[in-house]
């Protein structure tokens, strides 16, 4: 299933509802969804893998947690700053 901006225009409590939703039908079903999104701290705590992009090009890729904990490029380390996604 592709998800794209699932949530960018919910409200927090719905947002983790939807979220949920996803995972439960994930786990259930054994399904791949792609989320596309530009909230990292979505990505940080529901996908397994992430691929960052840039002007239409992959600039980073790898296990989500990998790049939340060690970002390589500045573009990634923007977004999770915006995103606030502690980068300790």
């Amino acid at each position: 299933m592709i998800c794209d901006e699932p949530v960018s225009a919910l409200d927090a409590p719905i947002q983790a509802r939807v979220l949920e939703l996803l995972a439960t039908l994930q786990a259930r079903l054994g399904m791949a969804i792609v989320l596309v999104s530009h909230d990292l701290g979505v990505v940080a705590r529901y996908c397994h893998d992430v691929v960052v992009m840039r002007h239409g090009a992959i600039i980073e890729s790898g296990p989500t947690q990998e790049i939340v904990k060690n970002p390589v490029e500045p573009f990634t380390r923007e977004l999770l700053r915006a995103s606030a996604v502690d980068l300790a």
